[in-house]
């Protein structure tokens, strides 16, 4: 996939525990890939010294349906535009 320029930058920020077991995360992973799109993906990690905001390289498609897919893994309200 390549970006069009002209295409406006959107973003979602996916929220996760430092703790999250890597079987977890490569699930969610496989959704990033079913999905290319335009919203950029951050990584909002929960760490007992506060959070950290992570840009990924990854883009996807954004819809209900995919918010609800990555929520299924992660847990509810994990999934936030912006």
């Amino acid at each position: 996939m390549t970006l069009d320029a002209s295409y406006p930058t959107q973003a979602i920020t996916i929220h996760l525990n430092a703790q999250l077991p890597e079987s977890m995360l490569n699930k969610v992973r496989e959704v990033f890939e079913r999905h290319p799109g335009y919203y950029q993906v951050y990584f909002a990690v929960n760490r007992t010294t506060g959070n950290q905001k992570i840009l990924t390289s990854y883009r996807i498609a954004f819809t209900d349906l995919i918010a609800k897919e990555i929520e299924e893994v992660l847990g509810k309200d994990t999934v936030r535009i912006g």
